[in-house]
């Protein structure tokens, strides 16, 4: 938290705990009421002990019936340890307040139902209440309203520029916060670091401190790493040809590949492994993911008209715009998969791609995630394909799996064997080889490879003995 801020509200309890708390001749209800309104102005940032001491000096206009104070205990007593039942409560009164006209109660409406707490998550009810609240002047509610249209939530259209008119109307610090972001990126307005770094230095609150350091750190950052065609096919992604179960049961590698909101920039593409299976005596799905820096998940799926319903697809990926000091990455729980088959390339060196556009939810959040694609292709290329490996009595095994530098193949031979080692990147392209093919003496090997130079990603290695492609492995480069 900000320390000019908490000063600030030092200053605002002093300034009325003498008043609230230590005069003679109590205050009324209304005076109570009304310096209770000042504080939940600033709820997120109040201490357990304070909350506690305003709900005990309003409680008496509570047990009166006053509405006010019905409101103010609603919102003061929803906290960490709040059972189910605390928030339904808390809800039904701050929309009953919200509904008599109440401004603040608008607000924190909107939040209830943008954060699930009494209701449903429903982003299309939040920005009703953002957009009443705005319209009674509320800045919070404004700058709300300009961090949905810079995101497309709910009902409202993805809009940078909309967005930044609100941003720039309010003097909220999470407006300027964004506003910052939309600079340093070049959403809705020219890039202009320099202006961003400013806005971020200016913006007395933590999130812009953290986020600032972040992007100073991230100044060499290298691009994301998506072939040209891979990324022509999420572009051409929305033919929507029926694609059976059976055309798609195998074996992928490929990238997740995540945009800005306006699907113009790409922000990330990490590697990515998916397989399907799909049984038609029992109607059954199964599925498996790998992403990058990830466990892999298996597990049932349902498949109709082109979507995938994986379920407990959850995985976590580094956060892109870190402002929180315990969230270097975050959380997404995919949904759905729409899959599109698209062909790029020349006549006669065309290639297909299987494409998917992802549904789903970041769960810190509680929004659905930026636009993001995964562009496949099959576990066969470059002559290499797992369908072709020849079952024989050998052994062999990669590590360290993931590797940073070198990394090291070992693998034992029933007899003296020509052997020739090849490794492969996610395209295609072979990318390092043990040179000239040897007769190698029975019994057990290994060959070290130098991998720092590769970028980021999986790799898989083919191991050819005497002349026959005998195993392949999968490896990692961190």
């Amino acid at each position: 938290m900000n320390k000019s801020f908490v000063w600030g509200l030092l200053c605002l309890a002093l300034t009325f705990a003498p008043y609230s708390y230590a005069q003679s001749t109590a205050p009324s209800c209304d005076q109570k009421v009304a310096i209770a309104k000042t504080y939940i102005k600033y709820v997120e940032f109040l201490s357990p002990e304070l909350k506690e001491d305003i709900l005990e000096n309003i409680k008496p206009c509570l047990d009166a019936g006053n509405q006010e104070a019905s409101y103010i205990t609603a919102v003061l007593s929803l906290n960490d340890t709040s059972t189910e039942q605390d928030e339904l409560i808390s809800f039904a009164i701050v929309k009953h307040a919200a509904e008599k006209g109440n401004v603040q109660a608008m607000t924190n409406l909107a939040l209830m139902y943008k954060n699930g707490i009494g209701t449903e998550v429903n982003l299309e009810r939040s920005l009703h209440w953002f957009n009443e609240a705005s319209g009674k002047g509320d800045s919070f509610a404004t700058y709300a309203k300009g961090y949905f249209q810079m995101k497309g939530l709910a009902t409202s259209n993805q809009n940078y520029q909309e967005a930044l008119q609100n941003l720039t109307s309010t003097n909220y610090p999470m407006a300027k916060h964004w506003e910052a972001t939309c600079h340093y990126f070049g959403y809705g307005v020219p890039v202009d670091t320099s202006k961003a770094m400013q806005l971020l230095e200016d913006n007395k609150i933590s999130n812009s401190d953290i986020l600032l350091k972040f992007l100073n750190s991230q100044s060499t950052t290298t691009p994301p790493d998506l072939s040209s065609q891979q990324e022509a096919s999420i572009h051409t992604y929305g033919d929507f040809e029926d694609i059976s179960p059976d055309h798609i049961k195998q074996a992928y590698i490929g990238k997740i590949a995540e945009y800005d909101w306006s699907i113009n920039q790409l922000k990330r593409a990490d590697p990515l492994n998916f397989n399907f299976k799909y049984d038609h005596s029992t109607n059954t799905a199964t599925y498996g993911l790998l992403v990058s820096g990830n466990k892999k998940i298996n597990d049932k799926a349902e498949y109709n008209n082109n979507i995938l319903h994986p379920k407990n697809a959850v995985f976590r990926m580094k956060n892109l715009y870190k402002d929180h000091p315990d969230r270097d990455s975050i959380t997404y729980h995919i949904t759905a998969i729409k899959f599109d088959l698209v062909t790029q390339g020349d006549p006669g060196s065309s290639k297909e791609y299987l494409v998917g556009k992802l549904d789903g939810t970041i769960i810190e959040w509680q929004e659905p995630i930026p636009p993001m694609f995964v562009v496949l292709t099959p576990l066969s290329f470059g002559g290499l394909s797992r369908s072709t490996v020849i079952a024989e009595p050998i052994t062999s095994k990669a590590f360290p799996n993931p590797f940073q530098n070198e990394f090291v193949i070992e693998y034992s031979l029933n007899d003296p064997s020509s052997v020739h080692i090849e490794v492969y990147n996610s395209t295609g392209i072979r990318v390092l080889t043990s040179g000239t093919k040897a007769t190698v003496s029975k019994g057990n090997h290994k060959q070290t490879f130098q991998g720092s130079h590769l970028r980021r990603g999986i790799y898989l290695v083919k191991l050819t003995v005497n002349g026959q492609q005998k195993k392949i492995s999968k490896i990692i480069k961190i």
